[in-house]
């Protein structure tokens, strides 16, 4: 076949019905099914059409890469998706696009430098002890709601330097109550404004207001202090942008840079931790492994860099986590800016195009075994053969996930805190069903009970 002929050929793809409206109805009722079953059906590159638009299912590392990388800005995010968003996170990094996005970006990476982490590893060791106080042996608990709480009281300390207490309730609350709503906003046929009279919609503005109301009062209590202050939101009050107008941020741009971090940072990180639990209570050789580290590396003092560097059985647990059950199971979809070559396959304007680290993630061809827990895979010797791009669980290209390494961090300070005080059982161990919100959560809970260790 020629290229110009394969240029014009369309992938292949499901036909169901008019407009493919039960295909759709299937997406949107069980995704991982349906985006494990477009590529064992229809290849590396599968398509359908919902409705008026293209939809474009790329599952290969190479693909990953062109629409990643190599042409990215082809494949800016789908602005409907992004509008959605945007009612919540406003123009933070997420959402921007362009020069705004390449200003917050600089300003937002001057607060989250390597040189800074440990001061904040200190930080969330501490609140991290501070938690694990309150819990009893024999107290049976809600696991998955403990790492929420747990993660927010991380985030109101790194990010804002405050204990959120009474507040933490309230503000869990409204990031769940906006996780649930916005994940179906995005799949919507027909987008509703946000003063609509609608009971969903009512819900929205009451759970943003909870946030508004947190981060808008610390960021006029911060200007209005002379005193420096090592959170987050204070250093990103102070930030200037060396490499362009030499001008900071705006209230407003803070603002949403806040919103965005406070959503995103505590519920990846909260969502990972739940299924690092389940997956530790299923391997007990994998949790003694991980007490001996923990004992071994934990010791008197201030918790350094270094020290933290030496969990390293732990980091690999904790990336084969985010291998079997990434946050997101899909990434925010592209939609191409202008007709792309991608695959061999001409996308026409305006299609939409889906990369998902669930699918590529569990692919034999990159991960043998996929269904196994192993975080050897992530070992010196074997991680080598893992092709670029066929694991990416924080993105990938320019706009990768700027907190990836803080998150990992967190990650590992209450793995091995936790794991090395307590013996963590899960009270119902069969298998739980994930369920998608705005990360990829053990759906009803995750049951558990503690006993201190001697």
């Amino acid at each position: 076949m020629g290229k110009c002929e394969q240029r014009e050929k369309t992938p292949p793809g499901p036909r169901d019905g008019f407009l493919n409206l039960p295909l759709a109805n299937r997406f949107k009722a069980d995704p991982i099914a349906f985006l494990v079953e477009m590529r064992r059906d229809y290849g590396d590159m599968a398509y359908a059409k919902f409705g008026p638009i293209r939809f474009y299912f790329a599952s290969h590392p190479d693909l990953v890469r062109d629409v990643l990388v190599t042409q990215a800005k082809s494949f800016p995010k789908a602005r409907r998706q992004m509008a959605a968003l945007e009612t919540v996170d406003g123009q933070g990094l997420v959402v921007s696009d362009g020069e705004l996005w390449q200003r917050q970006r600089r300003l937002v990476q001057q607060v989250m430098k390597p040189a800074r982490l440990e001061s904040y590893a200190r930080t969330m060791a501490a609140e991290t002890e501070a938690f694990l106080a309150g819990w009893k042996s024999r107290d049976s608990f809600d696991l998955a709601e403990a790492m929420t709480d747990l993660a927010l009281r991380v985030v109101g300390k790194t990010m804002f330097g405050v204990d959120l207490g009474p507040k933490s309730e309230s503000v869990r609350a409204a990031v769940h109550t906006l996780s649930e709503i916005l994940t179906k906003e995005f799949g919507a046929a027909v987008p509703l404004p946000d003063w609509a009279p609608l009971p969903s919609k009512k819900r929205k503005r009451e759970a943003l207001a909870i946030l508004n109301a947190l981060v808008q009062g610390i960021i006029a209590e911060r200007r209005a202090l002379a005193e420096k202050r090592e959170d987050l939101l204070s250093l990103l009050l102070t930030a200037v942008d060396e490499e362009g107008d030499r001008q900071g941020m705006s209230d407003t741009l803070v603002r949403d840079e806040a919103v965005t971090m406070l959503n995103a940072g505590h519920d990846t990180t909260a969502s990972t931790l739940a299924w690092a639990w389940y997956l530790v209570d299923r391997h007990p050789a994998v949790e003694a492994k991980l007490f001996d580290e923990a004992r071994a590396v934990l010791g008197r003092g201030p918790l350094t860099l270094e020290r933290l560097a030496k969990l390293e059985y732990t980091e690999r647990v904790l990336k084969e986590t985010l291998r079997m059950y990434p946050p997101a199971i899909a990434l925010f979809a592209r939609e191409a800016a202008r007709p792309t070559i991608v695959g061999g396959y001409e996308i026409p304007k305006g299609s939409w195009l889906y990369l998902s680290p669930y699918v590529l993630q569990h692919d034999p061809r990159f991960f043998p075994d996929p269904e196994k827990f192993d975080p050897d895979r992530f070992a010196p010797g074997r991680v080598e053969s893992i092709p670029q791009h066929a694991y990416f669980p924080f993105g990938g290209g320019a706009h990768v996930c700027i907190g990836q390494h803080f998150a990992l961090a967190e990650m590992k300070i209450v793995l091995a805190t936790a794991i090395r005080r307590f013996r963590v059982q899960l009270l119902e161990p069969h298998r739980v069903e994930p369920e998608q919100l705005f990360s990829l959560r053990p759906k009803g809970g995750l049951p558990a009970q503690v006993e201190a260790r001697d």
